[in-house]
């Protein structure tokens, strides 16, 4: 599980911190079932696969 996963709502801005999120998206999903809650700012759930 990991917070914040829509990064304050930052998440497609152009910047080397929002880039860092997105590549922990990616990487996320390559080793687990991923799912993004919608909450506030984002919930990222993963199960191994």
């Amino acid at each position: 599980m990991a917070d914040n996963a829509f990064f304050f709502s930052r998440l497609l801005e152009e910047s080397p911190e929002a880039a860092a999120v997105r590549l922990f998206h990616e990487e996320a999903a390559r080793g687990f079932e991923t799912a993004c809650l919608p909450t506030p700012d984002g919930l990222l759930v993963g199960f191994r696969r």
